[in-house]
């Protein structure tokens, strides 16, 4: 057992436990911490059917001793990490893993929306979810929708979530067919 696990169990304060056992599930995954912020990405289910919803769960960490203020949104779609802006389908081009994006839905709003921030203190972390539903489609692909997120096409199921120079751990999960047996 870790220094740290071991730590945990000595506390007393349950507030205390449960911030300090996300920190610690932080730091056994999630990406790699870039000015002290750290991302993690995780799932609710690695298996599921057409038609069936998804959660992902992105937890953002500051590790570092100040607050900082993350640009959380743009000026289109307001909040950048509730609509899943930030999700990215990793997809092997040749002997290259490449993201890509969602595409969006993009409508110009007469005027400019201000940046949507978000503040992380000290030694704190923040959780967005977001439910993603798939959707079956024609020739055997699936398509994965979520609030303003629309058009990943779904094929090899690994995503990881990007914001500027952060990235997460990768997430993987895989949609089960229905079986289609043979009518008399």
């Amino acid at each position: 057992m870790g220094a740290g696990h071991k730590a945990l169990e000595e506390r007393k304060s349950a507030e205390l436990q449960i911030k300090a056992k996300h920190f610690l599930e932080l730091f056994e995954g999630g990406g790699e911490t870039v000015n002290g912020l750290k991302l993690k990405l995780k799932v609710d289910k690695q298996k599921l059917a057409p038609g069936e919803n998804i959660v992902f769960t992105l937890v953002v960490c500051n590790l570092g001793g100040q607050p900082q203020e993350l640009n959380a949104g743009d000026e289109y779609e307001g909040e950048f990490f509730k609509s899943a802006q930030c999700l990215r389908r990793l997809v092997t081009e040749g002997n290259t893993t490449v993201e890509k994006k969602p595409s969006l839905p993009r409508k110009k709003l007469g005027r400019r929306v201000p940046p949507y921030k978000v503040n992380v203190p000290a030694w704190s972390f923040l959780e967005f979810t977001v439910e993603a539903h798939v959707c079956a489609a024609e020739v055997g692909l699936h398509f994965l929708g979520s609030g303003l997120t629309h058009g990943f096409i779904v094929g090899k199921n690994q995503f990881v979530a990007a914001f500027k120079d952060l990235r997460s751990n990768q997430v993987e999960f895989s949609i089960e067919e229905p079986s289609q047996e043979k009518q008399p």
